[in-house]
């Protein structure tokens, strides 16, 4: 097995080992500490796994939190023996000290084009893995996607909160 291979099993373990989702500077950091590889190469590794659709990515607060789609789990599934046993250990020991656990919830917004002038935009509300809400608004333009994004960001909880409010009375 070529070493960018064994970069790309490393990072889908510590992802599919993690109660969370990791984000790029955990990952980057734990590589680099153990001197896996440079920089480049693993934002090389990374990228390929994204582009292969091993591994889904969303910013959050400016941080890019990284997922193992149903693909990546099922890939890892096939080769995490390839992985040497101090190489988990390692992942373990850094996933079992590493702060993964998020006090605040996490929004997060995306749009996609799902026809002639109509978009769908995907605003969400997580605590860790659970999704406390999500909402699936359709628009005909990309200005108003993009707003709706962009506004999610600062309207979550105000948003989250009215939504209750309104519901519960």
């Amino acid at each position: 097995m070529d070493l960018r291979t064994l970069y790309r099993l490393i990072v889908l373990y510590m992802i599919g080992e993690s109660n969370d989702p990791l984000s790029n500077t955990q990952i980057t950091g734990f590589i680099l500490e153990k001197e896996y590889t440079n920089y480049f190469v693993l934002q090389e590794t990374i990228s390929n796994l994204l582009d292969s659709g091993l591994i889904l990515s969303e910013s959050v607060h400016g941080n890019t939190l990284y997922y193992l789609t149903d693909e990546g789990k099922q890939t890892l599934s096939y080769f995490e023996g390839k992985i040497s046993d101090s190489i988990k250990e390692d992942v373990l020991d850094f996933l079992e000290n590493a702060n993964l656990y998020y006090d605040e919830p996490i929004a997060t917004s995306q749009y996609e084009k799902t026809g002639d002038n109509k978009y769908d935009v995907t605003c969400t509300i997580r605590n860790r893995k659970k999704t406390l809400l999500q909402i699936v608004l359709s628009v005909s333009t990309e200005e108003q996607a993009d707003a709706i994004c962009r506004n999610w960001d600062e309207q979550y909880i105000n948003t989250y909160t009215g939504i209750l409010d309104l519901l519960l009375n």
